[in-house]
């Protein structure tokens, strides 16, 4: 009874959210967000969300290996292809507070990030760890 229990929902086609922000010297930036989820069937829209995206987050659970090698082998390649050029790209390692089953170390990350010219951060949604400066 006094064990708690996460929920993890899967997000179904695209999720849309949009996220007003003062950034620290009183600009104000909208975004509009779309989690196009990674699932491989909505791959073929994607490249519609790429081609207007004035930014772009890339995010992975650094508790599986698989969500990180899509990333490097899938999203990379069609970043270059489809966005325009020298958009801000953010690699995110999320998830730290899963650090005991940790398979992707930070060095990693770092190592894509440097290699793609993108910026790097890891996170924690679930405890709020460097989600603000994200």
């Amino acid at each position: 009874m006094g064990e708690s229990m996460l929920i993890n929902t899967t997000t179904i086609a695209v999720d849309f959210f949009a996220k007003t922000f003062q950034l620290s010297d009183g600009s104000v930036v909208h975004c509009l967000i779309y989690d196009t989820c990674g699932q491989e069937r909505y791959n073929s829209i994607n490249e519609t969300y790429y081609r207007k995206a004035d930014a772009a987050l890339l995010v992975y659970d650094i508790s599986e290996k698989k969500s990180f090698d899509v990333i490097r082998d899938y999203y990379c390649p069609k970043i270059k292809q489809f966005c325009k050029k020298d958009i801000p790209i953010l690699l995110l390692g999320n998830k730290i507070d899963r650090e005991q089953f940790r398979q992707i170390k930070t060095e990693e990350g770092i190592e894509l990030a440097s290699k793609e010219k993108y910026r790097f951060k890891e996170t924690s949604c679930l405890k709020n760890e460097n989600v603000a400066d994200v």
